[in-house]
């Protein structure tokens, strides 16, 4: 697939994907497919997949703060920066980028992503519209979080 269209993201997402321990990877095998992807196809593409495979490792799991996984937090942030550029932003985009700057606390960064959502919450990111409130509060600064 990558051979025929080498820049089409959505490939390398479920490639991401598939490698994730809980399918059949095993721990480091997405954050390598990340770095090999985004050297390979290099410049503002190759940004722009680091961000969107990295996007895979970010457990969308509320309950609590999960863990930063081991990707580079600012080659994340210039990837999304490059989508906007290239493509523009999509409410889906924002959601995620809200969603992984929580998780890396960058305040800054959600209340960026947080501010050009413009539709509903994405379910497949927030699981519940409490959550996504609960972290754009928190991004905002408007209250700590419980």
């Amino acid at each position: 697939a990558a051979a025929f269209e080498p820049t089409y993201y959505h490939y390398y997402r479920e490639y991401a994907n598939y490698l994730l321990p809980k399918w059949l990877g095993q721990p480091g095998d997405t954050e390598a497919f990340a770095e090999e992807v985004s050297k390979r196809v290099e410049g503002q593409q190759g940004q722009f997949l680091y961000f969107e495979i990295s996007s895979q490792l970010f457990c969308q799991c509320i309950s609590e703060r999960p863990p930063m996984p081991n990707v580079s937090w600012p080659r994340v942030k210039e990837g999304y920066a490059v989508l906007g550029k290239l493509y523009g932003y999509s409410d889906l985009k924002n959601n995620r980028m809200a969603f992984m700057a929580y998780v890396a606390d960058d305040k800054i960064a959600s209340q960026e992503a947080f501010s050009r959502i413009t539709g509903e919450p994405a379910h497949s990111v927030w699981r519940s519209a409490e959550a996504f409130q609960r972290v754009r509060t928190w991004a905002t600064g408007e209250q700590a979080l419980n």
